[in-house]
């Protein structure tokens, strides 16, 4: 892999983050949905660039010391590179530097990989919704930062 660049999202990649989001889940965000998100208070997002090339995103939301994991995608051709965790890690200490106290997420039951990407990261099971995702459940999972 050629060297990369992580850096916060601008509004001319929403286009291109869409078309990730497109590719990897069939309930992805919409490009409304993603601006939306962009422009709201407390929004962070960030990704990594290889060779200029959009690899990896992340989305978070940031309310009264707490964040919560919006959004990670990798795409296909780079995964298993470790971009995730390097991006994660990355947003989650700008995110403790910023003041916030913990992160949340919820991940579908079924979703192993990134189950286990966020407990390489330190996230805790603490919840779960029976049926959150029709008959699937979501797991809650938190970090302390």
């Amino acid at each position: 892999m050629s060297d990369f660049i992580i850096r916060d999202w601008s509004i001319s990649d929403i286009d291109a983050i869409a078309n990730m989001h497109r590719l990897n889940f069939k309930d992805a965000w919409s490009k409304d949905m993603l601006l939306s998100s962009f422009n709201a208070q407390g929004f962070v997002g960030g990704l990594i660039e290889v060779d200029g090339q959009i690899a990896c995103t992340v989305a978070f939301s940031s309310v009264l010391g707490e964040a919560e994991l919006l959004s990670v995608v990798t795409r296909s051709n780079f995964r298993g590179l470790g971009l995730a965790v390097k991006l994660l890690t990355h947003y989650l200490l700008v995110l403790k530097t910023a003041g916030n106290v913990c992160a949340f997420l919820e991940v579908r039951a079924s979703n192993t990989p990134a189950i286990n990407l966020y407990k390489k990261l330190g996230f805790v099971l603490i919840s779960e919704r029976k049926n959150y995702y029709g008959t699937e459940t979501a797991l809650i999972f938190k970090k302390e930062l």
